[in-house]
């Protein structure tokens, strides 16, 4: 959907300049030596240019609103894992496309949660894949390693442990992995998946437990898990889990097909010739 959040950022940025115009569209905002620019040009060119997926924009909200709803929560949600997927760049993304506020974010994603929930109305998932997929969930733990050379090397580290020395301490004198030396051996949150021996040994860990040296490649390493997810029950994450499934269930196909059908059953009549193939974005949005 990534493409489409980007499609969105474009549209109501366009939309906003657009629906600002005065009644007067031959007010003058810019002027140059070589000549001016009135408010009817710069609309006729952004018209030509972005207006089919402005106005889709717009009829998508209007049809796709009188059945379904985004609620404050849910448009949070979307829009903090929005900024958790860009990251620092964030704010350039931001700038780059020209909005001014948080809010105008949020409703551009307002519109891709009405389309998401009228796709995933369509799609189906059993309880007993609910289930099997909570069986299968792996908690985070949080890792601190110490890294080194030869064998010999690592059973002395273990020694020491084992006597009451700092793992910290010795992952800083110690690890030949500098990046997590100089924070004490500490590598953050990660998935045990068991595909390897190294994750396999850990796996029965408790927490501040040390394992034993473990050789992998050509290092041998030792691990303490230092924290672990809790858990939630079943009953607690049932809706995500499903929620999860079936986004992972949609296909183009299928995007292009409710998207579509929502639009016929709103008996949509595009008035205007120059903007009549305003959904044709529904046939490439995934190419």
């Amino acid at each position: 959907m990534r493409k489409l959040i980007l499609l969105s950022m474009m549209s109501l940025l366009l939309l906003s300049a657009c629906t600002n115009t005065s009644s007067d569209h031959s007010e003058v905002i810019a002027e140059t030596r070589f000549g001016n620019v009135t408010k009817e040009e710069m609309y006729s060119l952004m018209k030509e240019r972005f207006g089919e997926k402005i106005l889709s924009d717009i009829l998508y909200e209007q049809i796709l609103s009188q059945e379904y709803s985004v609620t404050e929560q849910e448009l949070k949600e979307a829009f903090d894992d929005l900024k958790d997927q860009l990251g620092l760049s964030y704010e350039i993304v931001l700038k780059q496309m020209g909005f001014q506020n948080d809010e105008q974010i949020k409703e551009m994603l307002r519109v891709q949660l009405l389309q998401q929930k009228a796709i995933l109305e369509t799609i189906d998932v059993s309880d007993e894949e609910v289930k099997e997929y909570y069986d299968n969930l792996i908690p985070e733990v949080k890792l601190s390693q110490i890294v080194v050379e030869d064998e010999v090397r690592a059973n002395e580290i273990k020694r020491k442990l084992e006597e009451g020395a700092s793992f910290e301490e010795l992952a800083k004198e110690f690890s030949t992995d500098t990046n997590s030396a100089s924070n004490g051996g500490n590598i953050g949150w990660h998935i045990l998946e068991l595909g390897t021996d190294l994750e396999k040994n850990l796996s029965s860990l408790n927490i501040e437990e040390v394992s034993n040296p473990i050789k992998q490649d050509d290092e041998f390493f030792i691990i303490k898990i230092t924290d672990r997810e809790a858990m939630k029950s079943f009953e607690e994450m049932r809706e995500d889990i499903k929620e999860q499934l079936m986004i992972s269930k949609i296909k183009p196909e299928d995007f292009v097909t409710v998207l579509q059908e929502k639009i016929d059953d709103a008996n949509v009549k595009i008035k205007d010739n120059d903007l009549e193939d305003a959904f044709s974005d529904l046939k490439n949005v995934f190419n």
